[in-house]
């Protein structure tokens, strides 16, 4: 899903076990996924129109969360999916009066896993490296662009021109004339301030700025191996640089395998489990 378009929520084990999102989709996408007998009735008028109305949008909700009863909304025997299953999927036209939901079905492990970075406390979405990174990608995006606007000025500085040649033609271009009545000090046309700016040391600083973006993605450990310098290193020196890789990214790894490898390596064999393909 794209980021903003979900919603999800932690456990009291703190692990993500529901999501929500709303996204849009055509009439023609409607139909063609769930079925014209499972649309509402605006929705199967505007298939059966067809043309341009199968272009019309509307906002699909998507809910996958624990297959337990809701209190107080409707009827407890359509929230909950019949039989067996700890999780339930449901897809309905949002803000719309429908009759039944556009699907609905249940699953025996979660169809969704959401691995984060790193976590505080029951955040749902955990943090990023580029959260941390931001300021400096920020300032990199700004530095370039404020050395880009200092070169502009060396090569085409602000111009000030006498008032003989405001309605006459004029132009700054290799190999180009513009003649004026008199030519004097304070005729023709010249910068009006001198730009001179020190690019090398622009340049010094966004090297720097770049640096530091690397190492707040990591790169450094990712890399150690491509980028080290230097006579080649014996098999103990290689066996500790990655020693201290996995110390810095532990954490990282072991709650990306809790929380991604390891629900889809046990999601795929209780699936094979129960179709008796072991």
């Amino acid at each position: 899903p794209c980021p903003g378009e979900y919603f999800a929520a932690s456990s009291s084990a703190m692990r993500v076990e529901t999501l929500y999102r709303l996204f849009v989709m055509t009439v023609a996408q409607i139909v063609e996924m769930f079925g014209v007998d499972n649309c509402p009735p605006d929705i199967r008028s505007l298939w059966q129109t067809k043309g341009a109305s199968l272009e019309v949008e509307r906002i699909v909700a998507h809910a996958i969360e624990p297959n337990f009863p809701l209190s107080g909304v409707g009827d407890s025997d359509v929230v909950v999916v019949p039989g067996d299953f700890p999780w339930r999927e449901l897809y309905w036209i949002y803000g719309g009066a429908n009759d039944k939901p556009l699907s609905k079905r249940g699953f025996k492990d979660s169809p969704f896993i959401c691995p984060r970075w790193a976590t505080t406390s029951n955040d749902a979405y955990g943090r990023s490296p580029a959260m941390d990174a931001l300021p400096d990608i920020m300032q990199l995006q700004v530095e370039t662009a404020r050395k880009a606007e200092a070169i502009e000025k060396m090569v085409r500085p602000p111009m000030l021109a006498s008032m003989e040649m405001k309605n006459e033609p004029s132009s700054i271009l290799p190999g180009h004339v513009t003649y004026v009545a008199q030519l004097g000090p304070d005729k023709g046309m010249r910068p009006t301030y001198t730009v001179n700016p020190q690019i090398e040391h622009m340049m010094k600083d966004l090297a720097e700025v770049e640096v530091r973006i690397q190492k707040g993605f990591f790169n450094d450990l990712f890399l150690m191996f491509t980028e080290q310098e230097g006579d080649r290193r014996t098999a103990y020196e290689n066996m500790q640089k990655a020693l201290e890789k996995l110390q810095v990214l532990g954490p990282v790894v072991e709650r990306t395998q809790n929380e991604g490898g390891s629900p889809s390596i046990k999601r795929i064999f209780n699936i094979m489990m129960r179709k008796r393909l072991l």
